[in-house]
């Protein structure tokens, strides 16, 4: 695919039954690398609390740790499309605090979309967030 992928792109190529690219990354030089090799999705998971930073669990990784990661990242993509876990808290304290984490993560954070892990319990945040 020539050009930015966008989430009307990776329709297209899903209902044309094109493969489509992901990986998780954590850092600019990752990000860089996968971009260049042409990956469709770079997402940043709120697993580098136990992959990178030797966390028992990616419960502990705060938005603030999450809106960081996902700047390094998005400075080393310029082609794909970013994503970014909102990190286990904002979702479960309310719809507006999930809608104020998605915002800084795209503020932020420059990512394109917000993951939300367990969305299906929480219906009014997912709609308040989309």
């Amino acid at each position: 695919m020539d050009g930015k992928v966008t989430l009307p792109a990776l329709q297209r190529m899903k209902e044309s039954g094109r493969k489509i690219a992901g990986v998780v990354a954590y850092d600019y030089q990752i990000a860089q690398l996968a971009d260049r090799a042409g990956v469709d999705i770079v997402s940043v998971g709120d697993s580098v609390g136990v992959n990178v930073w030797g966390r028992r669990s990616q419960l502990e990784v705060t938005l603030d740790q999450m809106v960081l990661v996902c700047q390094a990242v998005r400075r080393g993509v310029t082609r794909a499309l970013v994503s970014c876990d909102v990190p286990f808290g904002p979702l479960q304290e309310g719809t507006d605090a999930a809608v104020r984490a998605a915002i800084r993560l795209v503020k932020e954070g420059g990512t394109d979309l917000v993951k939300l892990d367990g969305a299906s319990s929480f219906p009014e945040a997912v709609s308040a967030i989309t």
